[in-house]
């Protein structure tokens, strides 16, 4: 059985429009017509089967291309939704202004963000439960993800002004310091 984070899941959006009963409802219709259990409930938390799981890229492909249709439209106009996953410090920092821009570009598009560390993201996106990620790139490797750099990031080292610097056999440490700082990034 593996535990379920129901933001990234559809049960979510439900549960926010729709009253606990008739979700619960829903669901055991669903199991019913499938004949397979999709949920375990232990107390209030609901926990994926393992049928559950085999099933969701299936439901990802029916809800895309559920969305796909609802968004058609004969013109350029651009709607629909779009989930981004990104770190809370890239979000703060450098995004605000884009997401200004694109608000004002393409006002019929929802847009949801998603805070996660760097390690996490590549995950989300190869398992569709964001549409992309922008991150500090931290080594992951995969051949399901295409990735695009979009800049460099400068990192500095600074100390007290009432320390010397020289007394600190700076370049050997330095370069341990900064392998080891990227890689928390």
């Amino acid at each position: 059985m593996k535990n379920v984070d129901l933001s990234a899941f559809p049960i979510h959006i439900m549960l926010a429009l729709y009253s606990q009963s008739t979700v619960t409802t829903q669901i055991q219709q669903l199991e019913q017509e499938l004949h397979v259990k999709l949920f375990d409930k232990f107390g209030r938390k609901m926990v994926l089967t393992s049928a559950g799981s085999a099933l969701l890229p299936s439901v990802n492909q029916i809800l895309e291309t559920y969305n796909t249709m609802k968004n058609y439209s004969n013109n350029a106009e651009l709607k629909g939704e779009l989930r981004i996953a990104v770190p809370e410090s890239i979000l703060t920092y450098q995004m605000q202004s884009i997401l200004k821009e694109f608000h004002e570009k393409a006002p019929n598009v929802k847009l949801y963000l998603k805070t996660l560390n760097c390690f996490e993201i590549p995950y989300e996106v190869e398992n569709s439960l964001v549409d992309l990620g922008i991150y500090y790139d931290v080594g992951e490797k995969s051949d399901q993800i295409t990735k695009s750099k979009l800049g460099s990031h400068s990192i500095s080292i600074i100390t007290s002004a009432q320390k010397e610097i020289e007394s600190i056999n700076f370049l050997m440490k330095i370069k341990n310091l900064m392998y080891l700082f990227y890689r928390m990034m």
